[in-house]
């Protein structure tokens, strides 16, 4: 039994939307929950977009180069990058 997390009714397990008030059962889907940035392991990809910054921040220190100035805009790069990709991903997927 799945119950819903509006109005507390019991559903059969398999059902998509509650028998009483109409919401959907898929608020807490799993599969949407590891999405970030609109891309299926998007957290994951983040997650390594920041680690390269990191790094490259780490190299450029090392070696003299001010990374800072490259900072602001390699960021909005990359989230925008991000961003475009994740919309062409959720439009070829609907």
């Amino acid at each position: 039994m799945t119950y819903c997390v509006k109005c507390g009714t019991k559903n059969e397990r398999n059902a998509s939307a509650c028998i009483r008030c109409g919401a959907s059962l898929f608020a807490n889907d799993p599969h949407r929950e590891d999405e970030c940035f609109g891309l299926p392991h998007g957290s994951m990809v983040a997650s390594i977009v920041f680690g390269l910054i990191i790094i490259f921040a780490g190299v450029s220190w090392l070696v003299g180069f001010d990374f800072w100035k490259l900072f602001w805009p390699l960021l909005l790069i990359i989230f925008g990058l991000l961003i475009i990709i994740g919309s062409f991903y959720k439009f070829r997927r609907s």
